[in-house]
């Protein structure tokens, strides 16, 4: 039995994993723009996620996916599941990554 058939049918979304990566590519292309972040877009067992990290400073980085939490698309960390923006507010999710990575 396929992924794509059967039981899985009704529980997986693909337009949403397609929406997906384009909100981690727009994320990712934004991170570019900054030129004291480095940035990559990882993908893992069908897991895709952007890790950001300051430009020089590799110790202390931040993994973002993309999640549905209670109604919702959003940004999240990997390290704690704690929500950082919409996943519309791609410019809000850039600021709150670099307070975190300037906290350390």
């Amino acid at each position: 039995m396929g992924f794509r058939r059967g039981r899985h049918a009704a529980t997986t979304s693909w337009p949403a994993i397609n929406r997906q990566h384009e909100h981690l590519a727009a994320l990712h292309a934004a991170i570019q723009a900054r030129r004291e972040l480095v940035v990559s877009l990882v993908s893992q067992h069908g897991v895709s996620w952007v890790n950001i990290a300051r430009y020089g400073d590799p110790r202390r980085t931040v993994d973002v996916v993309y999640d549905y939490r209670n109604g919702d698309w959003w940004f999240t960390s990997i390290a704690d599941g704690a929500r950082i923006a919409r996943a519309w507010n791609v410019t809000g999710c850039v600021q709150a990554i670099i307070w975190d990575l300037g906290r350390s």
